[in-house]
């Protein structure tokens, strides 16, 4: 039984001519208390380094499990889309 060298995600990416990832800095989630009417959304969201746009992953409305695609009203998820993007402008950029 022989074991063959996997290769690796550096050979790979050379094969297919793509760069090979490069380390990040402060690579973390974050987390914002959005207050909207009567509503409390706790969110917990990232930047994407592949399509550089924030990204939730995981939310909470008045304490429950929460997902962006169930709130009917385009204005509130504007809102905290927004909400998070100048959150994270702030807590990210100098």
């Amino acid at each position: 039984m022989t074991l063959e060298k996997k290769p690796t995600f550096h050979n790979i990416t050379k094969l297919r001519g793509a760069q090979a990832p490069q380390k990040e800095k402060n690579k973390m989630t974050l987390t914002q208390t959005i207050e909207i009417e009567n509503d409390v959304y706790i969110v917990e969201y990232v930047m994407s380094s592949i399509s550089n746009t924030i990204k939730i992953v995981e939310m909470t409305k008045n304490g429950k499990f929460h997902r962006m695609n169930w709130i009917k009203d385009d204005d509130v998820r504007l809102m905290i889309r927004k909400t998070l993007e100048e959150s994270y402008d702030y807590q990210m950029l100098p």
